[in-house]
């Protein structure tokens, strides 16, 4: 909440001296998307979203890594809504952003949880969701430390669904 007058002050001055479109802005909008989804503000959030992926969109093409992480603000979005079907398309292409393996193996965790997560909810490839979850679990029991909280969460998930991750 703190950061909101900083990341409005960046927006403002790239916009000022680079203009509406600056790839620049794709890290500002992103960052302050972030910031009005955590305080339930899922109208501006989408709104900042949104832009941020039209901005990289035409600056790095539809296939970079770095629309994964508007795209995975967009479906949290969807999810928070209680929308889950509409989240998946979403994730599905954030997931298929992030095949190469770019951003991390925790992001890539992030997607495959997420799209797990939404794919449950909607009632859809609940099969697909399971095995979703579990490499999610297995990335993040990679990662250690960093992640132990996310790899607890999915240990947990997959337990209320009457899996235990194979190890």
């Amino acid at each position: 909440e703190n950061a909101i007058p900083y990341y409005e002050k960046a927006i403002k001055a790239i916009e000022r001296f680079n203009g509406p479109n600056h790839p620049r802005l794709g890290f500002p909008l992103f960052a302050l998307g972030e910031v009005r989804q955590a305080q339930k503000q899922f109208d501006q959030a989408e709104a900042l979203y949104r832009r941020a992926l039209q901005i990289r969109t035409a600056k790095l093409g539809s296939e970079h890594v770095l629309l994964a992480d508007p795209l995975m603000g967009l479906g949290e979005i969807q999810l928070a809504r209680q929308q889950p079907k509409a989240a998946i398309p979403y994730f599905e292409r954030a997931l298929n952003v992030r095949k190469s393996g770019a951003g991390g193996a925790v992001r890539k965790a992030n997607t495959l949880f997420a799209l797990a997560r939404a794919l449950w909810e909607a009632n859809q490839d609940r099969a697909r969701a399971l095995q979703l979850a579990e490499s999610a679990y297995h990335l993040y029991s990679q990662a250690g430390k960093p992640a132990e909280k996310k790899h607890y969460d999915v240990k947990l998930w997959l337990a209320k669904r009457g899996v235990r991750p194979k190890t």
